[in-house]
């Protein structure tokens, strides 16, 4: 059952001074460590008070920390119904979050990271997951999503005050749970609260899905048009498959206000062509000369550049080798 009341507990020490907020259990086991740098404020905003004593331990952050003072305040807060709680910095003790739900928390320390899990029991077959996190002031945040057994899928990262996206995930087949992870990459508040909104769908025809960040995870597409996202730091791989060799032909149309990087490869990884562009209007690969077999062609967003909202397109197409055909040299112009 979800507590009664959670346990706030700042920490303030002088100047210079480093230390570290430990929360213990009854057996003096450790709960949350918020470990700060010379003078800096900690805070643990919500810690969940069990039956039985709780413990603050406050202790210097090296054996070489300078003496000094703190001043330490804890007080009771009555339970936020849809609030994150600590502890939850791990897969045993995660927050249940059904999708379609949303959960309100806090990024209270250095490295915070809030662990909640997703039952997939319910939705339907094919279906993939989407995940909206809302800005925290000053704080650069992460999404990180992993399958039943705690292996990364995929992740995304905004810089500081920025919204997080995780778009179109694929639930891996037969987890009955997945876990997603909302983590400090930078800075911490423990005063702003975010905004956490997971979603399940079914996949739109033709839309691209994660994970797909590598040659070995690729999505497998055919002629045509393929939607999708790019986050910040987001790459998307598609594997075209011909049955000989052909003349390939590549458009892609950024999102709008940023520039991607396209790229043509080898089944073996070595580089065919690549452009980069987008900021003015669709960039193209054309005429390319590839053999039979699979191919590979990887997205990444421009330096500094993201726009997880907006849909990039791409299409694909080929035609059979001819006279006409000459390879490509190993770099395209932008």
């Amino acid at each position: 059952p979800p507590p009664r009341s959670l346990l706030r507990v700042d920490l303030r020490p002088e100047a210079g001074v480093a230390v570290t907020l430990d929360a213990l259990d009854a057996g003096g086991h450790p709960l949350v460590s918020a470990p700060g740098q010379p003078g800096e404020a900690i805070a643990i905003p919500n810690l969940a008070i069990a039956p039985g004593p709780t413990y603050l331990r406050v202790r210097a952050a090296s054996g070489e920390a300078p003496p000094g003072g703190y001043r330490l305040v804890a007080h009771l807060a009555a339970f936020d119904v849809g609030a994150e709680i600590e502890p939850n910095g791990s897969a045993a003790l995660a927050t249940e979050l059904a999708p379609g739900g949303e959960a309100v928390g806090y990024l209270g320390w250095r490295r915070d990271q809030d662990w909640y899990r997703l039952p997939t029991a319910g939705l339907a077959e094919g279906s993939v997951l989407s995940v909206d996190l809302d800005p925290v002031p000053g704080v650069a945040a992460a999404l990180q999503l992993y399958g039943a057994d705690t292996h990364k899928l995929t992740e995304a990262h905004g810089r500081k005050g920025e919204r997080v996206v995780l778009r179109d995930v694929r639930f891996p087949p037969g987890d009955a749970q997945v876990f997603l992870v909302v983590r400090a990459d930078s800075d911490w508040s423990a005063d702003a609260r975010y905004n956490v909104r997971p979603r399940a769908d079914l996949p739109k025809p033709g839309a691209e899905a994660e994970p797909n960040d590598d040659p070995g995870h690729a999505q497998t597409v055919g002629d045509g048009v393929v939607i999708g996202y790019l986050g910040r730091g987001d790459v998307d791989v598609f594997r075209y498959v011909t049955d000989a060799p052909a003349v390939l032909d590549v458009e892609l149309t950024p999102p709008e206000h940023a520039s991607v990087k396209l790229e043509i490869l080898r089944a073996d990884g070595t580089l065919v062509a690549r452009t980069e562009g987008g900021r003015h209007g669709a960039i193209r690969l054309a005429n390319l000369a590839i053999p039979g077999g699979p191919i590979f062609v990887r997205l990444a967003g421009g330096r500094g550049s993201a726009n997880p909202d907006d849909p990039y397109h791409l299409t694909v197409s080929s035609h059979p080798s001819g006279p006409a055909a000459e390879p490509a040299p190993p770099e395209a112009p932008p």
